[in-house]
């Protein structure tokens, strides 16, 4: 005796197939974009602006967890502080020490910056 599915099972497969593939698809390339920041990032200085929120938080937590050396920039210093310690935590927790440089700078402060990129590479 065989026994014969319902069609909503059908219909459902149908609809939820796509989604699963797309759930699996996602999840490999996540995988692979962390493996790469792991190693492509490892030891070089990288400098990110607006680091205090937002995407710059993001973006400096991610290279921290990365093995990056950060400069990381913002208006405000409070934030920026905290930012740094949260990156330093982040590549601690992940390659076994952690560095962060917090600059407090504007936009257009161009000797600011050199001598934060001055500061972060002895």
């Amino acid at each position: 005796m065989s026994t014969i599915t319902p069609p909503s099972f059908h219909m459902a497969l149908a609809l939820l197939g796509p989604a699963l593939a797309y759930v699996a698809y996602s999840r490999y390339h996540e995988a692979r974009a962390a493996k790469l920041a792991q190693t492509a990032f490892k030891g070089k200085v990288v400098w990110v602006t607006g680091a205090s929120s937002g995407i710059g938080h993001a973006l400096a937590l991610a290279f921290a967890r990365g093995g990056a050396k950060l400069v990381l920039s913002a208006r405000r210093e409070p934030e920026l502080k905290r930012v740094a310690a949260e990156c330093a935590l982040a590549a601690s927790e992940t390659m076994g020490k952690g560095d962060a440089k917090g600059a407090p700078l504007e936009a257009d402060a161009v000797a600011k910056v050199r001598a934060a990129v001055a500061d972060s590479t002895t």
